[in-house]
Parts: C-alpha cells; sequence; structure tokens
C-alpha cells in the first residue's frame, strides 16, 4: 500500500482545528531579553530610592503585558462586532429580498454584488432520497431494491453516496441484509459509508499535510471499503458501483495497484461507459492525483471518441479542464488570471468538441438542444453536467459556448461545482450567511466576465 504524493479535489485546506497546532513551539512573548534595559527605581516607604528587584521587573513586566493583551482583545472584540453587524444586517436584508419584502432592496444588492443573482434550486437526487428514507424506515427493502434497480447509472451512483452519510445508515444496511441476505446493495450502501468515514479522517489536504495519527488511521479504513468491494464483485463479477469503488480505493490508498485497468474492462464488459466508473477511473488520470504528462487529456480522447452521443460520460473531459484549472490556482490568484493562462483556440475546440458529442449535437443546433436539456432534463444528472460545462468553458476559452450554457441554465444551480474557488473564510462567517451565497456569487462572476449581466441571464 502506497499514499499518493498528492490527492484532493479541491486545493488544499488548513488541517483541523482539532490538530491545528498542537505540539508547536511555546511562545516566547514573555521571555526577558539579554539586551541591555534601563534599571527601574522605586520608592520605598522610608523614602529611600532602591534598584528595582527582579520579581519587582516580574510584575511589572507581567502587568504591561496583561494590559496589552486586554487592550488587543478588545480591539479584536469591536472588530468582531462590526463585522456581526454588517453579515447581519446583510443577512436580513437578503431574507427581506428573497421573500419579495423589498424588491428595490434586492436590485440594490445585487448591484452591489453583495446578493446573488443566481438561485439554488434542490438537487436532481433529493426526491430519491427522500422516497428511499420512507422504505428503508418503513422496511420495505423490496421496494428500495425495485427503485434502486430502475435508476440510470448517475442518479443511481449518486443515491448509494447519499444513503451512505445518513446517520441511520449501519442499521438500515443491518435490516437490509437480513430481509434480503443475496442483495448487494446493503454492503455496497456499507461498503461507501467506510469510504465516507476514510475521508472524514484524512481531510481533503494533499497526503503529505495530513497529520501523522490521521495519515496512518485513514487507509485502514479505505481498506475495508476495499475489502466489501471484493466481495461484492467475487459473486457479482460485473456489479459496475462495485468496481468504481474499487478504483476509488486504489486512487486514493494505491490498493491493489495495477489492477485498475483490469477493472475498468470488467466493468465495460457488463455495463459499457458506465459513467460512474469512467469518471472514477479518469481521476487516477489527472495530475494531481498523479496521473502522468497529458495522461487526462489522453483517456478523455478515448472516452469522447468511442462514448455513444448523449452519454454522461463524456463529462470527464470538462472535469479534466477543471483539474488543469485547481493546479493553475496554485500559481494565479483569481479566476480570471487562471483563465487567462487556460484558454485558447486548442483548449477550446478540445472541449467543444466533447461538449457536442454530450449534447448530441451540432454547432448549429447546440443552442435549441442545450435548451432542450434543461427544460426536459434539467432535473436530473444532465442538469448537473450543463454547470460543469458551463465552468470548464470558461477557463478553456470557449467563450461562446459558456455563455450559450449560461442563459440555458438561467442561473438556476444545483451542483457544487462553483465552490471550487470560493476564498475560505472563517466558519462563524460560513454560518451566519446563506449556503449558497458565496458559490453563487462565483456564478455571477463568470457571468460578468463572460459579457453577460447575471441580473438578465437569472430573470
Amino acid at each position: 500500500m502506497r499514499l499518493k504524493d498528492r490527492a484532493g479535489l479541491d486545493p488544499p485546506d488548513s488541517p483541523d482545528g482539532a490538530t491545528a497546532g498542537i505540539g508547536g513551539p511555546a511562545s516566547t512573548a514573555g521571555s526577558e531579553s539579554q539586551a541591555f534595559v534601563p534599571q527601574i527605581i522605586v520608592k520605598t516607604p522610608d523614602r529611600e530610592v532602591k534598584p528595582a528587584t527582579a520579581q519587582a521587573k516580574s510584575k511589572f513586566a507581567q502587568g504591561a503585558r496583561v494590559q496589552e493583551e486586554g487592550r488587543s482583545r478588545h480591539r479584536t472584540m469591536r472588530r468582531w462586532d462590526l463585522q456581526l453587524f454588517v453579515w447581519f444586517a446583510i443577512s436580513r436584508a437578503e431574507s427581506m429580498a428573497a421573500f419579495g419584502e423589498c424588491v428595490l432592496m434586492r436590485n440594490l444588492l445585487q448591484a452591489l454584488r453583495i446578493l446573488p443573482c443566481a438561485t439554488h434550486r434542490s438537487h436532481f437526487i433529493e426526491p430519491h432520497l427522500s422516497q428511499a428514507r420512507l422504505h428503508l424506515n418503513a422496511g420495505e427493502f423490496a421496494s428500495i431494491e425495485a427503485m434502486m434497480a430502475g435508476l440510470p447509472a448517475e442518479s443511481h451512483e449518486h443515491l448509494v453516496w447519499r444513503l451512505s452519510r445518513e446517520r441511520r445508515v449501519g442499521r438500515w444496511t443491518r435490516a437490509w441484509s437480513q430481509a434480503l441476505p443475496q442483495s448487494s446493495h446493503p454492503r455496497l450502501i456499507a461498503a461507501y459509508a467506510d469510504i465516507i468515514k476514510a475521508w472524514s479522517v484524512r481531510g481533503e489536504s494533499y497526503a503529505a499535510h495530513i497529520p501523522l495519527l490521521r495519515r496512518r488511521r485513514y487507509p485502514s479504513i479505505m481498506m475495508r471499503a476495499y475489502e466489501k468491494f471484493s466481495s461484492i464483485v467475487e459473486r457479482e463479477p460485473g456489479n459496475a458501483m462495485a468496481l468504481a469503488g474499487l478504483i476509488h480505493c486504489n486512487v486514493v490508498v494505491g490498493a491493489r495497484d495495477g489492477n485498475r485497468e483490469h477493472w475498468l474492462h470488467a466493468a465495460m464488459e457488463a455495463e459499457p461507459f458506465h459513467c460512474p466508473v469512467i469518471v472514477q477511473y479518469a481521476r487516477g488520470t489527472w495530475s494531481r492525483w498523479g496521473g502522468e504528462t497529458d495522461e487526462d487529456r489522453h483517456f478523455a480522447d478515448w472516452v469522447v471518441e468511442n462514448a455513444p452521443a448523449g452519454s454522461c460520460s463524456h463529462i470527464v473531459a470538462a472535469q479534466a479542464v477543471l483539474d488543469d484549472a485547481l493546479s493553475a490556482a496554485e500559481g494565479f490568484h483569481t479566476m480570471r488570471g487562471i483563465a487567462s493562462h487556460l484558454g485558447n483556440a486548442e483548449n477550446a475546440a478540445w472541449l467543444r468538441c466533447a461538449l457536442l458529442k454530450w449534447a448530441d449535437a451540432v454547432p448549429e443546433t447546440l443552442e435549441r438542444r442545450l435548451q432542450d436539456i434543461a427544460t426536459r432534463r434539467g432535473d436530473s444528472f444532465h442538469g448537473a453536467c450543463m454547470e460543469i460545462f458551463a465552468f470548464a468553458a470558461y477557463f478553456a476559452g470557449a467563450k461562446d459556448e459558456a455563455r450559450t450554457l449560461l442563459i440555458a441554465l438561467r442561473g438556476r444551480l444545483q451542483h457544487d461545482v462553483w465552490e471550487m474557488f470560493v476564498p475560505s473564510m472563517p466558519a462563524w462567517l460560513k454560518a451566519i450567511g446563506p449556503r449558497y451565497r458565496a458559490a453563487h456569487l462565483v456564478h455571477d462572476r463568470v457571468c460578468r466576465d463572460l459579457g453577460l449581466d447575471p441580473r438578465q441571464v437569472c430573470r
């Protein structure tokens, strides 16, 4: 087993607060300097002037430090009070605007770029998740088996991930396995629950930045998931979701390194171009996950050339562009700078080819086809694909296609792709403001960079 040198979907974040700063050097703010210090003179009761003792010096210095620390805390608290007041005022104004209490206030906040023009809509998997919860709580395991069997691959994958995050997942999977011992779904969900637990221990930092104790712990949890996936594949060699899980474990911790191509071929024989398998394999070709130079482009070229038109597997081309953007973010501090660095005619033509194949369109019919997808299939994974392609087209320099996609979306966003370039902020500020506000402001910024007015786009 080996750890990847660099891993993570997003730019590396700082370690969790529970471990940050532990074991660091002690503060030396109170240590006495060996340099010359003027001698302090004090008055004694008998009016005799004597030099201050070392103890008096220490008490005097300690009192000065306490006063300075008090003043510093007071300044910090005043600054926090001001920030809290501003954010509470903004939140109140946003709530008024959201409920239509003040159209003028909403227009003003949008003009000041405080309130985003884009809006959030429920993720496409939410209706299926609600129905699955009802079946599981009622013990109707045959019903949920039938429901999951009828879902397309992309919806099936998202439902498995979301069920794996549920607090009652352990109780559900145990009862499910007892009621239907031959079913692979409870074991599959339990395996993905282990992956989620491993990621919660690992964090999103690069492998070299993970604290030692967590770095030792998370691979063992990931290997538990690998063993569960392996047992499923032994009984069902063509279970594509289990094969996708094996590829995920291989990419993250190198489990059974060298078998990734074998699992891809097994999935292709069972379900050709199964989107979750293709996406998981493509992740291992990205440079931030140890992929070789242009390996992600070569794999995406193979997918675009061989996958059928309309397949969501073509999304790997857009994801490759976004991975390049994240890598370029280490040298550029603005999205506009990254877009200027990556955007050129070659990248634009490359992404345009994948977009046309996914939309099953030609340049002349692309706009009409995207409008049709947004209207008829916007509440499926195709709606999320539109957002990913739009963001990738912005970075690749395919500005016309990016504008067409953004206009078709009309600012109704469901995917977290816009959070990739949200600047970090304190947790208490996140708690005050709406959850998706910063991500929606990123969408509005992309519209403005492309010469679009987000107020008109999101109307």
